[in-house]
């Protein structure tokens, strides 16, 4: 069949009007949309880039801000202990005793918390009921009586018009009294300032004056301590014996984490009623664990230390640690070597390796001790646990004390050879 000219132009319009909507409907309309949506994305992150150029362009001066905040609030808590530490508390106030040659004893309460009081704030705001306001009043009826007038028209002269009688002048300034105490009274005692609080009973005895330079040495003292009571009395002509109450404020200092109050040296022991617990005897081995050469801590996740520690005895800045903060199975590795008349060590902890290079030691003992510490299961959940390896080529024998570990479930597995290694669990 033949078409004419004009059939021919119709379909070829209407094949193009197809395939341009077709093309407009499922190819330019979806890309417009997708077009649409990035410029929308762009404004908004263009939006989120300028808020965050703020706030870097001010980060600086907040940054400054704090710190001034943070120094000023450094300043007002270096008066008081940053952390209840009574070796601390005993040292200062021992130190202030020696200063005047007096002794004396010292008992603490239990800490508690309560508000900060003023050590001069029942002298900057006197309760009515003061010495000075009595005598005040006391001088005011007096004038009031000796110019035949009466007490309200002296005390309350803006009501001296009204008829009331002596009686009910005197009922109105007792009231008026009254709630001028309370109001006073609140403004020494209420307070928002909560913070860790303990008391210091103190007795002392000796001369009158020294007694006393040591109360005013205590009220003057670098950190905070407030006098808030005290019994004097007389032992002969000369000497007294004191009590004084104590009171010291703890506030944590927020610019350093922990305070330095200067004591060194190690105190205490595990077993205090055991005087051979930390000495291991047999087969003619006799090793102290308190001449230990490395240690090796394994913790619970509530501890507050790390999961695995490992490092030398006698490292006090713990260069030398190795620190695991991973909960669940540990692997590790110690090797000690003999080279001429030197002792070499090093050990692994996961993918940690300590020294890079041969680093020599001198053992504290005839043995080489090492000495791991754990602690027993919190619960199912505590998975803490350590494999070790040591490897010991040597003339001295390495011994492991194994102390505190969990008996039911043990945390510390030692894997090494039986004739140079000694395990001991304590």
């Amino acid at each position: 069949m033949k078409l004419s000219k004009q059939e021919q132009i119709l379909i070829g319009g209407i094949a193009i009007f197809v395939i341009g909507f077709s093309y407009y409907q499922f190819i330019i309309k979806p890309h417009h949309a997708k077009n649409e949506e990035l410029h929308s994305f762009y404004a908004t992150i263009t939006a989120e880039k300028e808020e965050y150029d703020q706030i870097i362009a001010t980060m600086q001066e907040h940054k400054d801000d704090h710190q001034k905040k943070a120094t000023s609030v450094d300043k007002k808590t270096k008066q008081y202990y940053s952390a209840y530490e009574q070796e601390q508390i005993i040292i200062d106030l021992n130190n202030l005793l020696s200063k005047q040659k007096l002794t004396g004893g010292l008992t603490f309460s239990q800490l508690g918390t309560s508000g900060v009081v003023s050590a001069t704030s029942s002298f900057l705001v006197p309760g009515l009921g003061s010495v000075d306001q009595l005598l005040e009043q006391y001088n005011l009826n007096k004038e009031a009586a000796e110019n035949n007038e009466t007490l309200s028209e002296k005390v309350l002269p803006e009501q001296s018009g009204s008829s009331t009688s002596e009686g009910d002048t005197v009922e109105q300034s007792d009231e008026m009294t009254t709630d001028s105490t309370n109001t006073e009274e609140e403004e020494v005692v209420t307070t928002s300032q909560f913070v860790q609080q303990v008391t210091v009973g103190i007795t002392v005895d000796g001369p009158y004056k020294q007694v006393q330079e040591f109360i005013k040495s205590i009220e003057t003292f670098e950190k905070r301590m407030i006098v808030s009571n005290s019994e004097i009395r007389a032992l002969n002509d000369t000497n007294v014996s004191a009590s004084l109450s104590v009171e010291i404020y703890i506030i944590p200092d927020v610019m350093s984490e922990i305070a330095v109050w200067g004591l060194t040296g190690e105190y205490g022991k595990d077993l205090p009623f055991s005087a051979t617990s930390s000495v291991f005897t047999q087969n003619g081995v006799q090793a102290d664990e308190n001449k230990r050469d490395f240690v090796v801590n394994v913790k619970s996740a509530h501890s507050d230390l790390s999961s695995v520690m490992i490092g030398r005895a006698d490292d006090t800045e713990k260069t030398s640690y190795l620190v695991s903060e991973k909960t669940g199975d540990h692997k590790a590795t110690m090797t000690f070597a003999k080279r001429e008349d030197t002792y070499t060590y090093e050990y692994t902890l996961g993918d940690e390796h300590y020294p890079e290079s041969v680093e020599v030691f001198v053992p504290n003992s005839e043995y080489i001790i090492v000495d791991l510490v754990s602690e027993a299961r919190i619960d199912t959940r505590d998975s803490t646990t350590l494999s070790i390896d040591i490897k010991n080529t040597t003339d001295r024998k390495v011994v492991v004390f194994v102390r505190n570990d969990d008996l039911e479930a043990p945390r510390i597995t030692v894997n090494g050879d039986n004739d140079q290694v000694i395990i001991v669990k304590q």
